[in-house]
């Protein structure tokens, strides 16, 4: 009753079902090398769609977990994979199976890496999934590269701050049905929530035969928009993040970098009329202080991270005619940016050195093209003064020493803080034609 109940054709077409499975299952048994076959061609297009090809030399043999409900990304490249005890993030609905997740994660058994995908599924807050779990990694790991739909976070050589706990604020009872307001000044910084809303006699043994009743928790930010979602009663109590109102990927990403998109003004506990009797009239909500997240650098533009993967540093921006794409010159991952174009980049305090590769793919001026060269240049400047580093003008159609790449290393001891403009121009005579111009492993150290 309870499958017809929500899946009526499951019952009705049982028999239908029966006979197609079965019949399949004949075919198969007579034709199994077609089978074979068939299982083989959806493998290499279950692994064409899973390749990391940027995460993979990063990760290396270390130790990865899969944050989200899709371990398939670690299986199928291979990582040395090492999953928490509960290892789909939406399983963690207790207060028990979430501490579980969470006490892994401040062991030493923790993961040396992270991927997460930030998601749920029957229409939960993403923030309710591995809650704890979510908030740890954004303390004590830090954001590495994203891709495939995927953030890789690596955990950090400091031991987890105790700071970091969660601070309680105030305890309160809130009443089903009514909105609760944080505050304006609670409005304004990031809060841990956790809601106890216990089932009634009747709710208790409704559960037990069945199953519990719908509860929703329906979230106001400081726009006015108010946006709905399942919770079910123990996710309630194990705590989540409350503000910002982390939904997805883009929201989680903008939490990490504490800039959030919208933050929390209200909340309120729903239940349907009929449903009201199967808990009680009141819940008690405490309200913590949460540390803001400490990755803001390297997630500044994480588009940015994700496509110049062959540098140790991502540039703040980019500036290019055509969109830069990834080659390899002398068997290398570059980026090939055509000339004229600019990165810029920030120095960080205490760089003592900028290093890199440059150069032309060989199709610039191999066959039938003819590239006249361009010129390399890299600029400091901390908005008062300017100094040109570096300036090399390479001619590979011509010059067979100026092909492949050229290595660069620059003193920056006497450069404090600022940033680094690198150029690429199309030479002297002003022509763009194959300046198929690139770059690869910058560092600044």
């Amino acid at each position: 009753f309870g499958i017809y109940d929500t899946i009526p054709a499951l019952v009705s077409d049982a028999h239908t079902i029966f006979q197609q499975r079965f019949r399949s299952q004949i075919h198969h048994l007579t034709h199994l090398a077609e089978y074979h076959h068939e299982y083989d061609e959806h493998l290499m297009r279950e692994l064409a769609l899973h390749d990391m090809p940027q995460t993979r030399p990063v990760v290396g043999r270390r130790s990865v977990d899969v944050l989200g409900h899709e371990q398939a990304a670690a299986i199928y490249n291979r990582f040395n994979y090492r999953p928490r005890p509960v290892f789909q993030s939406y399983s963690a609905y207790t207060p028990e199976l979430a501490k579980l997740n969470a006490d892994f994660y401040l062991s030493d058994r923790a993961p040396d890496f992270v991927l997460v995908k930030v998601g749920s599924i029957d229409e939960r807050l993403a923030a309710m999934d591995d809650s704890a779990v979510l908030y740890q990694i954004t303390q004590s790991y830090s954001f590495v590269l994203a891709e495939s739909g995927y953030q890789l976070w690596e955990k950090k050589a400091a031991p987890p701050d105790p700071a970091a706990r969660p601070q309680l604020l105030r305890t309160t009872e809130i009443t089903v049905g009514q909105p609760w307001p944080l505050g304006e000044k609670d409005e304004k910084q990031p809060l841990w929530i956790t809601l106890d809303l216990r089932p009634t006699l009747l709710g208790r043994l409704r559960t037990f035969l069945y199953k519990p009743p719908m509860l929703r928790l329906a979230i106001e930010d400081t726009t006015g928009r108010t946006s709905s979602y399942r919770m079910p009663a123990p996710l309630g109590r194990a705590g989540f993040i409350i503000n910002p109102l982390i939904e997805d990927f883009t929201s989680f990403t903008y939490y990490a970098i504490n800039k959030p998109e919208r933050l929390t003004r209200s909340i309120t506990l729903a239940l349907d009329s009929a449903d009201r009797k199967y808990y009680a009239a009141t819940a008690r909500v405490e309200l913590f202080k949460i540390k803001p997240s400490t990755a803001a650098q390297e997630f500044l533009n994480p588009m940015n991270r994700q496509r110049f993967y062959m540098f140790g540093v991502a540039p703040v921006s980019l500036d290019a005619a055509n969109p830069p794409n990834p080659e390899k010159i002398d068997g290398r991952e570059v980026l090939v940016i055509h000339a004229p174009s600019e990165m810029i980049f920030n120095v960080p305090a205490g760089a003592t050195t900028v290093s890199g590769w440059h150069g032309f793919l060989a199709a610039a001026y191999t066959g039938n093209n003819n590239t006249n060269g361009a010129e390399f240049v890299i600029t400091w400047s901390d908005g008062r003064e300017s100094v040109e580093l570096y300036r090399r003008f390479l001619d590979p159609k011509w010059k067979p020493g100026d092909r492949g790449l050229t290595s660069f290393k620059l003193d920056l001891s006497q450069r404090t803080m600022g940033r680094l403009y690198f150029r690429t121009l199309p030479g002297p005579f002003n022509d763009m034609s194959w300046d198929w111009t690139a770059w690869t492993g910058i560092e600044i150290k």
